[in-house]
């Protein structure tokens, strides 16, 4: 049997929107790990997202009425509750098409982050949120069918066993705020800087991030063509969207600046992506910058 709290509680990942029942023992644990998604109730109809016991120990994780896990080790809810929103999110947006992408913003435009998995895209996110960009979010965007505008959910931040030694202080074993667990650690994006709202924006900048301990800072053009190569080897949809979902990556990806950025400093990085939305470069123009020096 559920156990229900006496308020209900209601999150928004792009167009799903859900209920959410769980026991007292996990429904704070969830509240404060999807607090950037939590939306007030609405007569709306919206799906349902129900966390219960399966009677063996483990956790059963269910939306609208189908079975996502039967057998969640309480360890792991958060990396399985963020991988359920996104599928349902997904699922919702079925004629649009995704990215594999972040997105952060300040007050000169929005830089998407992009790049081949393990390449940095969530540490960069952290860096750039901690200083005073906002976040869009951290691992998937969706295009308007005409490329010129993305969206993204405010999910909890990820950060994989590779970059945790960058974050040790944000090991919510010691804050309290997140979960964590063998494969990662989920952040409340809004524990460490600004959720921008989830509504589509023109993007400024596509960036594809690389970062590497030890590296100079350096910036090289990505042809359009190029990057939208690059970005469709990384959505999870475009092949079922046809013609539809490579043009509008084509259109993304022509309509405003390419860059690749390599780094190790945070600081570097932060500096390098306000000066290109505060001055946005074309692919024209676009010179590398590379900046010499001690990097250690």
């Amino acid at each position: 049997m559920t156990i229900v709290l006496h308020d209900d509680w209601y999150v928004k990942a792009g167009r799903y929107e859900a209920k959410v029942v769980a026991p007292p023992e996990i429904d704070a644990q969830l509240r404060s790990l999807l607090a950037d998604l939590r939306v007030p109730s609405t007569s709306a109809p919206c799906g349902s997202i129900e966390v219960l016991a399966n009677g063996s120990g483990g956790i059963v994780l269910r939306s609208d009425g189908r079975v996502w896990q039967d057998a969640v080790d309480e360890t792991t809810i958060g990396d399985e509750m963020v991988r359920m929103l996104l599928r349902a999110a997904l699922d919702k947006e079925a004629t649009l098409v995704h990215i594999h992408a972040g997105a952060v913003a300040n007050r000169n435009g929005t830089a998407i982050i992009a790049g081949v998995p393990g390449s940095g895209k969530s540490t960069a996110s952290v860096t750039l949120l901690s200083s005073g960009f906002s976040y869009l979010t951290d691992e998937r965007l969706v295009l308007s069918p005409d490329g010129l505008r993305v969206a993204g959910f405010p999910k909890p931040i990820s950060l994989i066993r590779g970059s945790r030694h960058v974050f040790a202080h944000l090991d919510p074993r010691r804050t309290g705020i997140g979960t964590t667990s063998r494969e990662a650690w989920q952040i409340p994006a809004s524990s460490l800087g600004r959720c921008a709202p989830q509504k589509f924006t023109a993007p400024s900048l596509v960036i594809f991030i690389s970062y590497k301990a030890h590296a100079l800072l350096r910036t090289t053009t990505v042809a359009p063509l190029d990057a939208a190569a690059l970005l469709m080897t990384d959505s999870p949809d475009v092949i079922s969207r046809a013609h539809a979902g490579a043009a509008a990556i084509v259109s993304l990806t022509a309509s405003v600046p390419c860059i690749k950025i390599e780094y190790s400093k945070a600081n570097d990085l932060v500096e390098i992506v306000d000066a290109l939305l505060a001055d946005l470069p074309t692919v024209q123009d676009h010179e590398p910058i590379v900046l010499t020096g001690d990097t250690q």
